[in-house]
């Protein structure tokens, strides 16, 4: 069951999600990605293990964003 708050960030074209998407800046996306993998964690039970994967991945997207961003981050991560 989906809440409200999910119907509006669905996009009815995947490349109008795409198009919003890459005209954000990484900087906010990654922050947004973050927010979605906090929020994913922050589930109980059977639904935080559902999540779990998309969790993963938004946790990756942010990750990759930051060392996109900073250089230092970029040799943090190379270590």
């Amino acid at each position: 069951m989906r809440s409200p708050a999910e119907d509006i960030y669905l996009f009815r074209h995947a490349l109008t999600r795409d198009g919003a998407y890459q005209l954000m800046p990484p900087s906010t996306r990654g922050r947004l990605h973050a927010l979605a993998a906090d929020a994913l964690e922050a589930l109980e039970g059977d639904e935080r293990d559902a999540a779990s994967v998309e969790a993963a991945a938004h946790l990756a997207h942010a990750l990759a964003s930051t060392i996109r961003e900073s250089p230092e981050a970029a040799a943090l991560a190379a270590r």
